[in-house]
């Protein structure tokens, strides 16, 4: 066995302990697991935010909602994917909040006459960005969240498989897989003349 399963097997034996003595309601166990990832949850959340002081808010709510749901926590993936997806779900929702801003008609005649500010063009953008959005929900968590990272936020292959606790070669695995399935979900319901 490499050094490096060693040393996985060895986290993932340290992590099932503090998860068993949590489920008893073990504070320490508790303080424990938050002490180990509160930096790389609040770093996961931040990256799709982009908002330190909401980060450790929603890190915080991260925490509460996974500790709540700990009996459901059933050990078939990492303790740590299992905490970074709840993570990410409650980062996603809050930039899905923020990302329609209401626009008032006055406003719009000072815009500039360039093609990507008309009306239609707004239209269109955000149209593709609701198809985009709606399949991304429909994929499997973890080749949307490697889709959103890379393509949504900008984020590289060694971080993503540093966030998401993945070999560097399971991230493009993830990435190749996802956009094919997103192409097979969005062509499926969609002409290519609607999304042009």
């Amino acid at each position: 066995m490499s050094l490096y399963n060693q040393m996985n097997t060895l986290i993932v034996d340290l992590d099932q302990e503090l998860i068993e003595r949590a489920r008893l309601g073990e504070r320490q166990a508790l303080t424990a697991l938050t002490n180990k990832y509160r930096s790389r949850v609040f770093t996961l959340i931040n990256r799709i935010i982009d908002d330190s002081s909401r980060a450790e808010e929603l890190a915080l709510e991260a925490f509460l909602r996974a500790f709540k749901n700990l009996k459901s926590f059933r050990g078939d993936a990492k303790f740590s994917s299992w905490l970074y997806r709840i993570a990410v779900n409650a980062a996603l929702a809050e930039r899905s909040k923020k990302r329609v801003e209401q626009v008032s008609l006055d406003s719009l005649e000072h815009l500039p006459a360039d093609q990507s500010s008309r009306p239609d063009f707004v239209y269109q953008g955000l149209f593709c960005g609701k198809v985009v959005d709606e399949a991304l929900r429909q994929l499997p968590p973890h080749y949307a969240m490697a889709l959103r990272l890379f393509y949504l936020k900008g984020v590289g292959y060694v971080e993503i498989a540093e966030l998401m606790v993945i070999p560097i070669g399971t991230v493009k695995t993830y990435l190749h897989r996802g956009k094919r399935a997103l192409r097979e979900i969005i062509s499926g319901k969609y002409s290519r003349e609607e999304l042009i």
